[in-house]
């Protein structure tokens, strides 16, 4: 997913008044989330951040060119896989056997697509591993919806404990899988490394790319059934994975072609998904946990050592595309 902003980060002098009155006839779509922080102090820290966004977007005539820092789960701007959905869940069937069965079903397909994923590459038809790849991601993320409706359609009916149990199993089975596909995506790189010829090393990162930002997905996706289920401490764990995934990318991004619109996104998705495993931190009352999740999103977050890095044009993440350009072309 393509994210056409800027990093920025949340230690930042908070804008003054008149500019934040403008901020929402000007920008209206920035929002941080800041409310849905309970923490007095962190919600402040939350707002002095928002209030730097929204300056950022005024002074770019309405178009967001910073992310929010540390956030709520509706915030946008953020460089999350997930954005916010303001829309409802839309409960395709009522009757909840029907959608637990394609539940059932999609996983079934999930884990064949994977042995299919893994066949590809084994036979080295690195182009159709890519392909396999992005209906992988697409089918994770049917999934992912089919869950959020099981939990609204329990919630409908009244029967929110038993939802809570399944979904709570949801969540464990989707950072199962999200954990696979990391590892997956290390050995690709280890096989990378390992090759003999310049071509062969390249189509395996770029697979690895591939998989690895799909893990990186995976784990957003865990952490938010995690949240359904009213696991906060569970959903803190499961962003902090994914957040370990975007540093991975950005190192082995370092080691390929080190594009600084590549680099910015990695750091900006890192420092994301640390300040959501600081939100659901809080949540849980981890208090101690925080100032760790805290500091590595500052870690990451270019803007605090680098306030110009938002005069650039943007940054993206990579796309299929570009994978299976690479591959044909013999490079990532």
């Amino acid at each position: 997913m393509k994210a056409h902003l800027l990093l920025a980060s949340f230690f930042l002098p908070l804008l003054s008044l008149t500019a934040a009155a403008e901020a929402p006839a000007s920008c209206p779509q920035v929002s941080c989330d800041c409310a849905a922080i309970a923490d007095s102090h962190w919600r402040d820290v939350c707002e002095t951040r928002q209030a730097k966004v929204i300056e950022d977007c005024v002074e770019n005539q309405g178009r967001p060119k910073s992310f929010c820092g540390l956030h709520g789960p509706a915030a946008f701007p953020v460089a999350t896989s997930i954005q916010p959905d303001k829309k409802p869940v839309v409960i395709e069937n009522d009757d909840i056997a029907i959608t637990l069965k394609l539940i059932a079903t999609q996983n079934w397909s999930l884990d064949d697509s994977i042995a299919v994923l893994k066949a590809r590459e084994q036979a080295k038809q690195y182009g159709d591993a890519v392909q396999v790849a992005s209906l992988l991601e697409r089918d994770i993320e049917r999934l992912y919806q089919l869950q959020r409706q099981a939990d609204a359609t329990y919630k409908r009916l009244g029967q929110e404990k038993e939802g809570k149990e399944l979904v709570g199993g949801y969540a464990v089975s989707m950072e199962d899988r999200g954990r696979l596909l990391r590892d997956y995506a290390n050995e690709l790189w280890r096989l990378g490394d390992a090759s003999a010829t310049d071509r062969e090393r390249k189509a395996y990162r770029a697979m690895a790319f591939k998989v690895a930002r799909l893990a990186g997905t995976v784990y957003e996706y865990a952490a938010e059934v995690h949240k359904l289920a009213e696991i906060p401490a569970n959903a803190a764990s499961a962003w902090q994975s994914a957040a370990e995934l975007a540093q991975s990318l950005e190192r082995w991004e370092r080691a390929t072609e080190s594009k600084s619109q590549h680099l910015e996104f990695y750091q900006a998705q890192a420092a994301a998904r640390w300040h959501r495993a600081t939100f659901e931190l809080l949540a849980a009352g981890h208090n101690e946990a925080v100032a760790a999740t805290l500091e590595n999103a500052r870690s990451v977050d270019q803007y605090a050592t680098n306030p110009e890095v938002a005069t650039s044009t943007g940054h993206s993440d990579h796309e299929m595309a570009d994978d299976t350009r690479a591959i044909k072309r013999g490079s990532r």
